[in-house]
């Protein structure tokens, strides 16, 4: 590993798969994903980047697997976030492959990214959750290191 990557910008340039997929602030994010119901930042200026990795890994290798859809820089920890529906059909099974991919991906494809660390791994929900926080399937989202909340609050 390149001793010299500290920051997701430089770790998504040493990634074959997502490199030059790496946007300023908030802008690989939808617009509706960028929702200030949905995600903030107790200082705006701290997002350093962030990176569509649904969107930059669909094309190369992974058309039909489920992605994670994002990761965020701010004040140089990762958020992987994943604005997504948590209510009606089996959500939790849905976003559990998800993070699945994710740590595949990481580990498999993505070390240098890896390395930089976690702050977390975040379902924000849209929409009403219907999923209760004592449920068997909450605590499986809980064993992968998935975070259920109504918004992505990052400091």
């Amino acid at each position: 590993m390149n001793d010299q990557v500290k920051h997701l910008e430089d770790a998504v340039q040493s990634t074959p798969e997502v490199n030059g997929c790496f946007k300023k602030g908030l802008q690989a994010l939808l617009r509706r994903d960028r929702a200030e119901s949905l995600i903030s930042c107790d200082d705006p200026k701290k997002i350093q980047g962030s990176i569509y990795l649904d969107q930059a890994t669909k094309e190369y290798r992974h058309p039909f697997d489920n992605r994670w859809d994002y990761a965020i820089e701010c004040d140089n920890k990762i958020y992987y976030y994943e604005p997504h529906p948590a209510s009606g059909g089996d959500k939790v099974k849905e976003v559990s492959g998800k993070a699945d991919w994710l740590l595949w991906w990481l580990k498999n494809k993505a070390p240098e990214i890896k390395a930089l660390g976690t702050a977390g791994l975040y379902w924000v929900h849209t929409g009403k959750s219907d999923i209760d926080k004592n449920s068997q399937q909450y605590k499986r989202l809980t064993v992968k290191g998935v975070q259920l909340k109504s918004k992505l609050n990052m400091k």
